[in-house]
């Protein structure tokens, strides 16, 4: 079972319209964008503690930006607050799907245009 997937990533584009497209992705998504101890931290949630399959389960998605000169890094730690496996369910690849799709909509989203 992935109870946690980590992506590393350089984008082309500010980091402060990088965070503003992240935010955007996470919110049409399904996700609560939680506070943020800083513009360069974003922590997002989705599902409940208490969800029995994947898709209701809680998930966490940590989000690092950094700038350097015309790119952007941008590392993503998405994990789950489940301890242990349940009784018919898995999370499979949900995890890694979710990094992906985010990883989607950044390289087709013109952010250095907004």
């Amino acid at each position: 079972m992935e109870i946690a997937h980590h992506a590393l990533e350089l984008i082309e584009g500010p980091p402060d319209r990088i965070r503003d497209a992240i935010r955007q992705w996470l919110a049409d998504t399904g996700f609560k964008v939680k506070s943020s101890p800083s513009d360069f931290y974003v922590r997002a949630e989705r599902g409940s503690a208490m969800g029995v399959t994947d898709r209701q389960t809680e998930r966490i998605m940590e989000v690092i930006i950094r700038g350097s000169g015309s790119l952007t890094a941008v590392s993503v730690y998405h994990h789950t607050g489940r301890i242990g496996p349940i009784v018919g369910a898995t999370f499979g690849g949900l995890l890694s799907d979710e990094v992906n799709a985010l990883w989607k909509f950044l390289r087709e989203t013109p952010v250095t245009s907004r």
